[in-house]
């Protein structure tokens, strides 16, 4: 718990300095899981939200998660369980001054990882970045990582000024050999401006990020790093189902620069907020590997390869506050481009491509502080291409992915409520191919990795949920609330099944956890 220490410290200061009193129209984030994002669109544009009356809040969380994946990409472990710490809050200290944050801390345990001897995972995304080190081997993984983000508001006559940082940590091992420990460190900061004319405001941001990622890959029996011993052979993918000679098999970083900016639009009316954001971004990861003495850093001359992506984004939100019903609705459109050029073939040889169009709209009914139904509902449309442009692989997918929720106050007094939601998501391929050209006689990505988690990505799936919340209040401003969810994913094409030795069992999740918020 001592780790705890400044984060609990630091909650208990700005909830001291908050304004005790809230507007009657204040929106509480707090009331129902629908209002959370706004959470998130308060830390992307912290200006646009100046007028709006947020109610203070601070939630500290304890957790526990558990993940059994029969159902999934190879390059994702089997079986994860996940303990948590977080805490969040808004503070508004002033009318013109509001600060916002939150800590996060998550200590990981994974079983059966194969093929992967990197910090990345495919649990969420098609595939890894295109320069990582692999042994067929599965091994299980223990991580820990921590998030701290800060921000604040803050208006000047017609002028709102907003910033946010954020910083990460990550340490990750592994238990069998091979046996890479992983450290990383994260750091970004973001600025803002707006200008206010009666109920509109125009805002323009920028931010910058570097992170910076070391790789120490060791075993206790050397004797099995060799070509003799396929399962624990180290090798290194470039591209996309390339395995080419790597000369820093031990020892490398990976440094990654990260900068970008937009500009805003919003309109403030008496019960609406639309927001609209605009943005670019570019990162580079570069992959750093040793020196003729065996030493690792940053210089030019020590680069092996070059990832760059970038970003475009376009997203519009529209939040309507009433007496008895709130209204969010949400469009997200996104299109992202990766490249990868290999210093020394002094060429790319990796193209990715990710075009992403999403709407969501949530409402919610209440009478007072009681919800007599929360509705959500979101689609989106998924275009995504991976190429080796050194003819070995190209992959291609559309999809659409449904989600929808419902949830209600089904027991409401003033001892205790009881929120049960129920929902499901459905994952839609519309289109795929895959074209593979050997271009070596190593066809290990293709058969092991490649082939399997397109199975995974062309097969049509739906995933039930369920969740209970038991809110209770202990003081006057302090409340409990306990919460478990279940969801399942389940397989409803034969694509995986026929293509890999998938067994039929659905995937399960389970989460568990307790919270104080005041």
């Amino acid at each position: 718990m001592m780790r705890y220490k400044p984060a609990l410290t630091l909650s208990l200061i700005l909830s001291f300095l908050a304004v005790a009193a809230q507007e009657k129209d204040s929106l509480n984030l707090m009331q129902n899981r629908i209002y959370r994002p706004q959470f998130d669109h308060l830390k992307t544009n912290p200006v646009q939200y100046t007028d709006l009356p947020l109610a203070d809040f601070t939630e500290t969380t304890l957790m526990l998660s558990s993940r059994d994946l029969n159902l999934k990409r190879t390059q994702t472990a089997g079986q994860i369980t996940e303990y948590g710490f977080a805490t969040d809050g808004i503070y508004n200290i002033h009318q013109n001054l509001r600060l916002f944050g939150s800590f996060n801390y998550a200590f990981i345990k994974e079983k059966e990882l194969a093929y992967n001897l990197t910090s990345q995972r495919t649990e969420n995304n098609m595939i890894l970045n295109p320069n990582y080190l692999l042994v067929p081997k599965a091994g299980d993984w223990e991580s820990q990582e921590y998030k701290v983000t800060g921000g604040a508001s803050y208006r000047l006559s017609s002028f709102d000024f907003g910033a946010t940082v954020n910083y990460g940590n990550r340490s990750s091992f592994r238990d069998t050999d091979p046996r890479p420990g992983i450290s990383s460190a994260d750091y970004s900061g973001k600025a803002f401006v707006g200008f206010n004319l009666g109920k509109h405001q125009i805002s323009f941001f920028g931010h910058l990020g570097r992170k910076t990622e070391e790789h120490d890959i060791i075993s206790v029996n050397e004797y099995i790093n060799a070509p003799s011993f396929p399962d624990t052979f180290v090798r290194f993918s470039a591209g996309y189902g390339r395995i080419i000679n790597f000369p820093s098999y031990s020892d490398f970083i990976y440094k990654t620069f990260d900068r970008g900016y937009g500009a805003g639009y919003a309109f403030q009316g008496e019960h609406d907020l639309i927001t609209v954001n605009s943005g670019y971004s570019k990162s580079i990861e570069t992959l750093f590997t040793k020196d003729a003495g065996g030493a690792v850093y940053f210089e030019e001359s020590l680069e092996n390869m070059k990832y760059r992506l970038k970003s475009y984004y376009a997203q519009v939100q529209w939040l309507r506050r009433g007496a008895e019903k709130d209204i969010i609705t949400n469009i997200d459109l996104k299109s992202i481009t990766g490249d990868n050029y290999s210093v020394p073939e002094q060429g790319q040889n990796f193209r990715m491509t990710l075009d992403r169009a999403e709407l969501s709209n949530a409402v919610v009914w209440k009478d007072r502080k009681r919800v007599l139904l929360g509705l959500n509902t979101s689609v989106s449309y998924s275009d995504f291409s991976a190429t080796d442009l050194l003819g070995v692989t190209y992959k291609h997918i559309k999809s659409f992915d449904l989600q929808f929720a419902a949830n209600r106050d089904l027991l409401h007094s003033t001892e205790f409520i009881l929120n049960l939601e129920a929902g499901a998501d459905a994952y839609i391929p519309l289109s795929q191919s895959l074209n593979y050209t050997a271009a070596s006689s190593s066809d290990l990505m293709f058969n092991n990795v490649i082939a399997p988690d397109h199975a995974f990505d062309s097969t049509t799936k739906l995933g039930p949920q369920l969740t209970l919340n038991f809110y209770r209040p202990l003081t006057a401003r302090t409340n409990l609330r306990i919460f478990t969810s279940f969801a399942a994913l389940y397989a409803l094409s034969s694509e995986f099944q026929d293509q890999t030795d998938y067994s039929g069992t659905p995937n399960l999740r389970f989460n568990a956890g307790i919270s104080l918020f005041y």
